[in-house]
Formats: C-alpha cells, structure tokens, sequence
C-alpha cells in the first residue's frame, strides 16, 4: 500500500561547501571521503520532499580552489539577471534570428511574432570552431499535463550539453555571413558556463547518495561529433539541458501560470532562481502548494565588499527517473518526484505592462538544469542498482510487477502530454501501460518522445 507523505513547506536545506569542494578538486575523491552528515541530509531529503535548498559558500577568487570557479558565474545575482534579460532582448533575438536555421523569413522578423509562439534555433561558432546550438522558444503550451494546454506567459531558451554539435559548413556560412553575429557568440558562452556550474550541483548529490558513475547521470560531456558515422551519434550525445526561462510580470491579481502543475522526467533538476518566487511544490497529503523560499537566493553579495561567507543558493529536485528506480511492489517510492509548478510575478503598479516586456525588473528569471541517465540506460537498469542504495523502509524483496496505476500516475513521464489527449477515464489505464513500455528500453528515448509531445509537435 502507497503511504502519503507530508512535502509541505519548508523544504529542507544542506550546506554541500565541503562536499562541493572535495568532489571537485580531488581526483581520488571515493565514497569512503564523504561526509556522514551531508550523506545523511541528501537521503532524508530525498525521502521526505524529494527537494531541497542546497547552499555553497564561495569566496570571490581563489586560485587555489578552482572548483569553486564553475560556479562563479552565479555569484553575482544583479549580473546574473541581466544577463539572462539581454538573452531576451529585442536586439539579440534580431541577431538569433538572423542565424537561425530558417532564413526564409529573416526579413520579416518581428519581435512580438517570435515571442508569441517563435521558434528560433541559432547557431554560434565556439572558440575552437565547433558549432553549438541554442534554442529560443516564445509563449507556448508546452508543460503540464492538461489536455486542454494554454500558451504560458514565459520565454526560453535552450541549450544542450552537448560540446561536438555536428560540423555544418552551411550553418559556419550562415553565421560567418551574418554582420550581427559577434554579439550573439559573445552572449552564447553564458549557456555553457551555467551548463557547466548546475551540472557540477547534480554531480555531488548523485555523488553523495552513493549511485555508481555512468549509471543515472552522465558527468562527462557527450562523445559526439560530426566525425562520428550518424546511426551512431545518439549512442554518444549527452541530451542534458538547461533551460533559461524569463516568466512575464502580469498585471493581474490572479494566480497565472507560467508553468503549470508536472514533474519532470528525469534524474534531477537543479533550479537557479531570482528573489521573485514562484516556484512551489504539491504536497499530496495535504492537498496544497507551497513555496519555495526565494528569499535567500539572492544574497546582498554585489559589493565590491563581498567576503568569503558569501553564499550561492540552488533548488533541487527528484526527477521521475531517479523515483521510478526506487519504486517498490506496492507502488511506494523511496525517493519522492515532486509534482511542482510556477506562478507569473504580478506588476503590484498600476502601470501597464510595457510593450517589449523584457524590459520590466519584475519578471521573474530562472535557470533550469534537466540531468538525464546516459544514452543506452534503461529505467530496468536503474532500479537495479538504486532499490537498495535507496534505504527503503518499505519491502526490500522488490516484485517485478507493474505498480497500481494509481500510485503510477503523479509521474509525468508516464502520461502522454500531447495537446488534446485521451480522456481522463483512459489515462490510469495507460499509465500502467506506460510504464511497462519504458521499463526496459533506452531512456534518452523516452525522454526525445517526451519532448515532442509538450512542444506539440
């Protein structure tokens, strides 16, 4: 039997300073070096909300820690902000537009046309030469699991953790030819620096909770190139993201979505967020949201009297993969998935909301991580190796029966998030089935099959 658990607010929170530092400035960091406390923390967190604050006390430059240096990049917050603003920013989605794939309608590039419901898909040219990606996605319905989806109030963009995107001598003309490009390859190095610092978060947790290496995270960047023969390209690229979201500010007194209610897909989710909030998270005991605290993501640490207690704060979440691999025969999860949604910032003015609305200091902006298993890892896999690191208090002699769909469907992953989809009656059935179909399959394709039903393709 499913037992319920209270995930209300507040959400726990684990100073991971030491074991940051260690893992990452240590070649022969083992199991046997980690700390019994955090280890400890990591676990009960997982178990009791399935999310949790995670803190990291930095100083400002230190040669003698580079570790510390992948996440230098988040420690200034206003900088953060504006960085993430200028990603949006008439001008640069003009440049992105003029690099994208499609340059049929370059001419009659709008910026409100591309906001509402664009797509661009801009190409840069990196330091070495190689060609990385990034993708910009205006209002769309493309989360939750609604049937009838509604365009949310947010902007995106995307890039994969993927450093061998594959060799196109078109895409190096476009680009080359392009007189706006060097704005946009200057802007583009932010992607794979906050690629780089919320992947290096996943990597401790999954660390500290002593899963083996290669088997729910990949922590080295994918092995793909455009050298690689192409039926064998999926079996190398990391399909990792991070997305960088800008939610508009609403004049309006009501609750407005700027994602609606899901969990996500995969092994873990680590969230950078400003002080806005808006993030919450369904407790199902409780049957109500709660917030997550923002208030301490975004510390007074701009000055240029910052000392070495400055701290930069992260959210992070089980993803469906990483529970499912917990799951025990009577539908009970160790780790919990949290179901999790997030709330557009009002204008508390009344002023209307400007035109170009990237321009208004109150919207709310976000950076999101989406860790993913390794190409070629199966759910099967996973839950070989997990149950028992898991410290389950439920039946330890797992029974390869199909949980109850009831206990099966909170999990996103399991449902198709296709627009206009089956009838609710249908779904339980199908979730079953689901889950079923994906157990021993490779996961990257699920998760490619996911992704084309919430971006309604």
């Amino acid at each position: 039997m499913t037992t319920k658990r209270c995930t209300c607010a507040p959400h726990p929170r684990i100073d991971l300073t030491d074991a940051y530092t260690k893992y990452h400035s240590s070649a022969t960091y083992t199991d046997q070096q980690n700390s019994s406390s955090e280890t400890e923390e990591i676990h009960k967190a997982c178990s009791s909300h399935g999310c949790f604050h995670v803190s990291i006390r930095h100083p400002t430059f230190d040669p003698d820690r580079g570790s510390i240096s992948m996440i230098n990049c988040l420690s200034k917050t206003s900088k953060v902000e504006l960085d993430i603003e200028s990603l949006f920013s008439p001008s640069f989605l003009n440049d992105a537009a003029s690099n994208a794939c499609d340059m049929s309608n370059t001419s009659t590039f709008k910026w409100e046309d591309i906001c509402n419901g664009g797509t661009r898909v801009a190409h840069y040219i990196d330091d070495s030469g190689s060609v990385q990606t990034g993708t910009f996605r205006g209002r769309s319905a493309e989360s939750g699991d609604e049937e009838n989806s509604v365009p949310e109030p947010k902007l995106s963009w995307e890039f994969q953790r993927c450093i061998s995107t594959i060799e196109s001598s078109k895409t190096k003309q476009l680009v080359s030819k392009s007189s706006n490009a060097t704005p946009i390859n200057e802007q583009r190095k932010l992607l794979p620096q906050w690629t780089e610092a919320l992947h290096s978060i996943a990597a401790v947790v999954i660390h500290l909770l002593g899963i083996p290496s290669g088997l729910v995270l990949q922590e080295k960047p994918c092995e793909c190139s455009y050298q690689v023969p192409i039926h064998e390209r999926s079996k190398k690229c990391n399909i990792d993201l991070i997305r960088v979201f800008r939610y508009d500010a609403l004049q309006s007194n009501d609750i407005t979505l700027g994602s609606s209610a899901h969990s996500d897909w995969g092994t873990l989710t680590v969230v950078w967020q400003d002080g806005k909030g808006g993030l919450q998270t369904y407790c199902d005991l409780c049957d109500k949201w709660s917030d997550v605290d923002a208030s301490a993501m975004h510390p007074d640490n701009n000055s240029d009297n910052s000392n070495n207690d400055d701290v930069i704060n992260f959210f992070v979440h089980i993803g469906d993969f990483l529970s499912l691999a917990t799951m025990q025969s009577d539908g009970s999860s160790t780790w919990h998935s949290p179901r999790h949604r997030v709330l557009c910032p009002s204008i508390r003015s009344c002023n209307k909301i400007a035109k170009e609305p990237n321009f208004n200091s109150q919207c709310r902006r976000s950076l999101v991580y989406f860790a993913y298993p390794p190409p070629g890892i199966s759910l099967k896999d996973a839950q070989n190796a997990v149950r028992s690191l898991a410290k389950s208090n439920a039946n330890d002699n797992f029974n390869s029966a199909t949980p109850s769909t009831h206990s099966l469907s909170k999990y996103s992953v399991l449902h198709n998030q296709s627009a206009h989809h089956a009838l609710s009656e249908q779904k339980q059935l199908q979730v079953g089935n689901s889950y079923d179909n994906i157990l021993h399959i490779p996961f990257d394709e699920v998760i490619t099959e996911k992704w084309v039903q919430v971006q309604r393709k």
